[in-house]
């Protein structure tokens, strides 16, 4: 039985996938147990590009991971966010909070599109960022999923 072709796009995240547990100092086999896989081949042909990479399985390492789902689809640079710059992590934070203390959540691909607009704007201050989550509640943004 002949496989399916996988997609270039699968590859090129498959690719930036591995790049990105490389600069985490992250093994496949510590990556493949992180993200629930019984054995690190599974993770392997996903990075290499042999299989086709499911969207939730994306999900699951762009949470795992704490890496933007923009960055992994190749909407974002992950070079140009700095995950360890203190501007970024307060913004992190910021949005962190506010869906805790609101109790919602919101998908990672939202929320990382907002850390990325956040941060490439140079806002880091907590009340504006606060007000901005604010009033995209109110006028009744969809980006917002109400916690069970």
């Amino acid at each position: 039985m002949a496989s399916r072709p996988v997609s270039q796009e699968s590859k090129d995240i498959g690719s930036r996938m591995q790049s990105i547990l490389q600069s985490m100092n992250i093994t496949q086999t510590d990556g493949a147990f992180r993200l629930g896989l019984v054995a690190p081949a599974n993770l392997s042909h996903y990075l290499l590009g042999r299989r086709e990479i499911p969207i939730s399985f994306i999900k699951k390492f762009s949470k795992e991971f704490n890496i933007p789902f923009a960055v992994l689809m190749g909407e974002e640079d992950y070079n140009a966010l700095n995950f360890t710059d203190p501007d970024f992590l307060i913004i992190i934070d910021v949005i962190d909070k506010f869906l805790a203390d609101q109790k919602l959540y919101m998908s990672a691909e939202a929320k990382a599109k907002l850390m990325s607009h956040f941060y490439k704007q140079k806002v880091k201050d907590s009340a504006i960022i606060k007000g901005a989550l604010s009033g995209m509640l109110a006028t009744g943004s969809e980006i917002f999923i109400k916690s069970k």
